[in-house]
């Protein structure tokens, strides 16, 4: 068990548990992160509302691979795509700062904020 694990096969018990622990963890981690970026991309594409993404973040955390059907088959709503959140786009951290708009692109793309936060303060955003 321990050699599958990636760890010498002089392990202890609570080496192995630890191990597991942390894999579960970072398959956690990572499952968030993909419900994350396909639920910002719906709502930024007008698929879903504002009011959707929470619902449909924690259904992502029950079922991953349904939600992200689901996802995929609702309709591009082009009269409803969020030209606002482009806009945003363009700006840099600190201008959305300056303006005070940059909690507004936290709340429509978490991964487009973690990537303005590292580019203005040049290391990772530790929240959420």
């Amino acid at each position: 068990m321990a050699a599958l694990l990636g760890l010498p096969t002089t392990a202890t018990g609570i080496e192995v548990v630890s191990k597991i622990k942390l894999l579960k963890a970072q398959k956690l981690e990572a499952k968030k992160d993909v419900i994350q970026i396909e639920v910002d991309k719906a709502y930024v594409d007008g698929k879903i509302t504002l009011e959707q993404k929470s619902d449909f973040i924690k259904l992502g955390m029950i079922e991953l691979s349904a939600t992200l059907e689901i996802l995929e088959s609702l309709k591009i709503n082009h009269q409803s795509r969020n030209t606002e959140y482009e806009e945003l786009l363009k700006m840099s951290c600190e201008e959305l700062w300056q303006i005070g708009k940059l909690e507004l692109l936290k709340s429509y793309s978490l991964e487009q904020f973690k990537i303005k936060y590292k580019e203005f303060f040049n290391e990772e955003y530790q929240g959420d």
